[in-house]
C-alpha cells in the first residue's frame, strides 16, 4: 500500500495551506470539493490517517503529525482505489481473537470476518470489541487479551 495514504492527506492539508483543518472541511473538501470520495469514505480516509499516527483527532479539529510541506503531491493528483484498503486496525490483536473463533470453531476466517463486521457496523464499535464480542457469544474466553481491547480502543480515542 505504501505511502498513498500520506499523500492524499497531504494533498488535503496544502490545498488548505495548514496543518490543522475542522473534521467536516476534511469531509467536504475529499468529498464534495475534490470529488474524490463519497463523504462516508472520506471519514474512513481520515479514520486510517488516525489509525496509522498520521493525524491526531481532537475537538473536532484534525492535526497532521508529519510535515504536509514535505510530501510531493503530484499535479492533478487523484488517489487510487488501495488508499482506502488501508488497514484501519492494527492486525495483531484482532488476527489474535479472530484466530481463538477458529480454534474453537474450526471456521474459516472469511464468515467470521463477516460477522465480526456486521456486529461492529450494527453495534459502532471497533473491531476489536466486535471480534471480542464474537468471542464471547460463543464462549470462547479472552479475559487476558481485553486490557490489551481496551488500551487500543482508548488509544484511538485520544
Amino acid at each position: 500500500m505504501g505511502e498513498e495514504p500520506k499523500t492524499a492527506l497531504a494533498a488535503l492539508f496544502q490545498m488548505r495551506g495548514r496543518d490543522t483543518i475542522t473534521e467536516s472541511d476534511f469531509v467536504f473538501d475529499a468529498s464534495m470539493k475534490l470529488r474524490w470520495f463519497t463523504p462516508k469514505e472520506a471519514q474512513r480516509l481520515m479514520q486510517i490517517g488516525v489509525d496509522r499516527g498520521l493525524l491526531r483527532a481532537s475537538s473536532g479539529n484534525i492535526r497532521a503529525s508529519f510535515d504536509v510541506g514535505e510530501v510531493a503531491v503530484p499535479v492533478n493528483y487523484r488517489p487510487g482505489p488501495d488508499v482506502l484498503a488501508a488497514p484501519v486496525r492494527p492486525a495483531d490483536l484482532f488476527t489474535r481473537l479472530l484466530s481463538r473463533v477458529q480454534g474453537a470453531t474450526g471456521e474459516g476466517p472469511q464468515p467470521i470476518v463477516a460477522r465480526t463486521n456486521r456486529a461492529q457496523e450494527r453495534l459502532g464499535v471497533d473491531a476489536e470489541v466486535a471480534a471480542a464480542l464474537e468471542c464471547s457469544a460463543r464462549g470462547i474466553d479472552v479475559t487476558d487479551l481485553l486490557p490489551e481491547v481496551e488500551s487500543e480502543v482508548l488509544r484511538r480515542a485520544r
